[in-house]
This record gives C-alpha cells, sequence and structure tokens, in this order.
C-alpha cells in the first residue's frame, strides 16, 4: 500500500469564539454591551474624544477643544468629528472632562 493514500482527510476542528451562546440567543434575550467610541483624535491634542453607550445612553468622556495653529488661517477652533451623535442627542447624559 501507498503510504500516501493511506491518510484520512479529517476536518479541521473550528475554534469557538467565547459569545457563540450571545449570537445563538434571540435578540431579545441578549445582554447589553457597552461599547467605547473613540471620535477621533487618538493621540492628538484637542481633537479627542470618547463615549460610553449602553443600551442607548451615552456618556461622553474628555471633549476636546483646540485653538489652531497660526498655519491654519481661517479656522476659529478644532473640535473631534461629532456625526456620530446627530439624530442621538436626546441620549446624551453626560459630559465630562
Amino acid at each position: 500500500m501507498d503510504s500516501q493514500n493511506d491518510q484520512t482527510t479529517e476536518p479541521m476542528p473550528t475554534l469557538a469564539s467565547p459569545d457563540t451562546t450571545q449570537h445563538d440567543k434571540p435578540k431579545q434575550q441578549r445582554s447589553p454591551r457597552l461599547n467605547l467610541i473613540p471620535l477621533g483624535g487618538l493621540g492628538e491634542v484637542g481633537r479627542n474624544m470618547m463615549l460610553l453607550e449602553y443600551r442607548n445612553q451615552i456618556l461622553i468622556i474628555d471633549a476636546g477643544f483646540r485653538m489652531p495653529e497660526e498655519d491654519m488661517p481661517g479656522i476659529d477652533y478644532i473640535i473631534p468629528n461629532i456625526s456620530y451623535l446627530r439624530g442621538k442627542e436626546k441620549s446624551i447624559l453626560a459630559l465630562c472632562w
């Protein structure tokens, strides 16, 4: 017998993700998640903003604000991109900085 023909191909084992059971549950039974959302400026002074979002409630942490440099004519101030928050204004609970 040829040793190459004796080899049987077995299916590769699959690794289950830690929250596989979360995806198998119906939507209303899933436990709520805490979302950490950076809105830019990570590592940039003045454009940093972080959101904590839990069950449609938003806590804003460290909203950055910066004055423009000399080489930025026509710009009054620099703020983070807050387009994610449009339409969610009533969900904002607090602003901490």
